[in-house]
């Protein structure tokens, strides 16, 4: 338990690895494994067991085991009470002290080496891989923590107090001055809502389980799922500038004070102008409106759906019409009714629907695999496009670039091959026999855009250093995958913390690392 932080416990957890006790518990739970129960793999047990007494690759032998070293991320996690009470890193009113120290205690290299193990203790390696990556993502991912290469989560949050200031003095400028706020502010807030969606199908199906009542437990459901794309939105928008370097988020407080200054199409802003002056931030500012102000939305999946919940059976519901909807319409866009006013020509449409342009006339491109079903996938145009919305924010993090960096990303169709679920097949950890039917795999291909190629370039080698590495980490594609298509995932594995690893058992596809 790395969330047990006294000393007694770290104690406890040193003891368990002095001198024959590693060994001898490991062979304990490997030759015994089937006295643990169903539920459990003696096995993995035992590996895992070996990995909490092991210490990361260059470390001194006098350096703490990874089950002592752990608990120094453990004692970050200050809304759990005893950690609260335990830990002298949480403050005033329990919040964590994240400095650059703390930051670098916690974010050790047993962290991510930890995430394959979790199944075993029945943990989602999703939850914990979205908490490393909120408290660990830096600037530049891989290299030293400094002033010029700050961890990320202080800056974010930072930069999005100063924006929702009520101060006057407080716009974009100021508040995204510091050293990595646009890139930061961008990936941590992406993280924070996937944390937040996460949680509302956490909370969803709990819900279920004790009410058995869908009418009674979809509201706050949706309600949860519109503040994460709210948060999404806001930290897409935030630190972003358009081609004339006017910054996005000053754009849309703008457009939110016309909104409300409009009676008709008598207003007391000069809509043309304000249009104009946006340029190509009005794809981030209409994403932000849309769901800031109730608009029409596409947040919510369409169609009817399905929640499995143990012990309670199958739960199939339908979400609230207006933001679940398969596409939108000009009409539906929060842009409309201003366009509608000011000439609602093809000019003025074309700079509501035009992203920035890319700096970079050919970016490098890059791909990595998917173990994802091709053929499931691929069935369902809606959740291909949220898969490759989570996978560029993932690869984003991996890479240490804004999202808006990682462009023309698809799924296609991948060289290796997965193992298919049957439909409503258990879980791997469930101890069921799955099919042995196979299909492809997926691949995502895309490419990134930097102010130099020798940047995008930079970008490209450091996520294929992750992946050989072990350290790439994918939580935002695992949380939709788990969420919204746990049949396109390999009958062999339950989440897709590292999308591009093979399932347990499997050959690696052709070309990865």
């Amino acid at each position: 338990d790395v969330t047990n932080v006294t000393d007694a416990a770290r104690a406890d957890a040193a003891a368990a690895c002095s001198g024959s006790c590693a060994a001898d518990q490991s062979a304990l739970v490997r030759t015994y494994g089937a006295c643990l129960g169903s539920e459990m793999d003696g096995p993995a047990m035992s590996a895992a067991l070996d990995y909490m007494c092991s210490r990361p690759s260059g470390a001194a032998s006098t350096d703490p085991v990874c089950g002592v070293q752990l608990k120094s991320f453990g004692e970050l996690q200050c809304d759990e009470a005893s950690v609260c009470a335990a830990s002298s890193k949480c403050g005033t009113g329990c919040q964590p002290a994240l400095t650059t120290a703390n930051l670098d205690a916690a974010c050790s290299g047993c962290l991510v080496g930890f995430l394959p193990h979790l199944a075993t203790f029945g943990e989602d390696p999703a939850e914990m891989a979205l908490g490393l990556e909120l408290y660990c993502q830096k600037l530049t991912p891989g290299a030293p923590a400094s002033d010029s290469n700050p961890y990320c989560f202080p800056v974010a949050i930072a930069t999005v107090t100063a924006l929702s200031s009520d101060s006057t003095s407080s716009t974009a400028a100021t508040a995204c001055a510091a050293t990595g706020a646009a890139a930061c502010t961008d990936r941590v807030m992406g993280l924070a809502a996937d944390a937040g969606a996460m949680s509302a199908d956490i909370g969803f199906r709990q819900c279920l389980n004790r009410t058995y009542s869908v009418s009674s437990c979809l509201p706050s459901y949706e309600a949860s799922l519109r503040a994460a794309a709210a948060t999404r939105a806001t930290g897409r928008l935030a630190c972003a500038q358009n081609a004339a370097n006017g910054w996005c988020w000053d754009s849309a407080v703008a457009w939110m004070a016309a909104s409300f200054g409009c009676s008709g199409c008598n207003c007391q802003a000069d809509l043309s102008a304000l249009l104009t002056q946006t340029g190509c931030c009005a794809p981030k500012v209409n994403d932000f409106l849309q769901v800031s102000l109730d608009y029409p939305a596409t947040y919510l999946p369409a169609g009817q759906q399905s929640m499995r919940v143990r012990g309670s059976g199958t739960f199939t519901y339908t979400h609230t019409a207006r933001y679940s909807r398969t596409m939108l319409t000009r009409a539906d866009l929060a842009f409309h009714a201003a366009l509608s006013c000011i000439g609602n020509s093809t000019e003025q449409w074309a700079i509501v629907e035009s992203p920035c342009p890319s700096t970079l006339a050919s970016p490098p491109a890059a791909e990595f695999p998917v173990t994802l079903a091709w053929e499931r996938v691929s069935a369902n145009p809606a959740l291909k496009a949220e898969l490759e919305q989570s996978l560029q924010a993932d690869t984003a993090r991996n890479l240490g670039v804004r999202s808006s960096q990682i462009i023309n990303g698809s799924l296609q169709q991948g060289t290796g091959q997965v193992q298919l679920r049957t439909s409503g097949s258990a879980s791997a950890s469930s101890g069921r026999r799955q099919t042995a039917s196979t299909g492809a795999n997926c691949a995502y291909r895309f490419q990134v855009d930097a102010a130099t190629e020798a940047d995008a370039t930079a970008a490209v080698q450091a996520l294929q250093a992750k992946q050989n590495n072990g350290t790439f980490v994918t939580p935002s594609t695992s949380r939709t995958a788990t969420s919204k298509c746990t049949e396109c995932m390999d009958a062999r594995q339950d989440s897709l913390v590292n999308a591009a690893a093979p399932a347990p058992g499997a050959a690696p596809p052709a070309g990865s690392p």
